[in-house]
Formats: structure tokens, C-alpha cells, sequence
């Protein structure tokens, strides 16, 4: 946003109503967010999300590994070729 320019601020209502509690709710896993998931099930969809960045980043290491393999290879044995066809001349 540059300095100058008009904000727009849009209110919208609430689709779930709101409760505040006078007192402590106890322990964490009674605490509930948006769409009914207790605490319990948001830590499990995170570590899910985390497991599967984790593998993706290693599926991702791997498959850049064996491209630069494959193509130090390739390199290879194209010198190979090239040096064996002109100790061949």
C-alpha cells in the first residue's frame, strides 16, 4: 500500500457466535476452534503437514541427487567417447 491511497474496511458478521468464559477453561484440550477441532486434532493436522513438508523436502533432495549423478555420468561418458574416438584417429 502506498501512502496516500484509499483503504477499503469491510465488517462482516459473524457466521458463529462467540461465548467468553469468567473463569479458566482447566486444561488446553478443552479449548475449540473454528470448525469444532479441539487442540488435540490441530496438533495432529500440524504434525501431519509438518510429516509430509518433511517428505516432500526429502523426495525433493533425492530426486535433485540423482539428476546431478545422472548427468555427471552422462558427462562422463561422453568424454569417455570423444577421447577413445580421437586415440582411435
Amino acid at each position: 500500500m502506498v501512502t496516500g491511497d484509499d483503504m477499503e474496511v469491510r465488517k462482516y458478521k459473524r457466521l458463529t457466535s462467540l461465548t467468553v468464559l469468567n473463569k479458566a477453561v482447566g486444561k488446553i484440550s478443552a479449548v475449540w476452534f473454528v470448525g469444532h477441532f479441539n487442540v488435540r486434532q490441530n496438533v495432529r493436522h500440524l504434525m501431519l503437514g509438518a510429516y509430509i513438508a518433511v517428505g516432500l523436502s526429502l523426495l525433493l533432495a533425492i530426486c535433485r541427487f540423482l539428476v546431478l549423478t545422472l548427468t555427471k555420468v552422462a558427462c562422463n561418458l561422453a568424454l569417455r567417447t570423444v577421447t577413445e574416438v580421437r586415440l582411435a584417429e
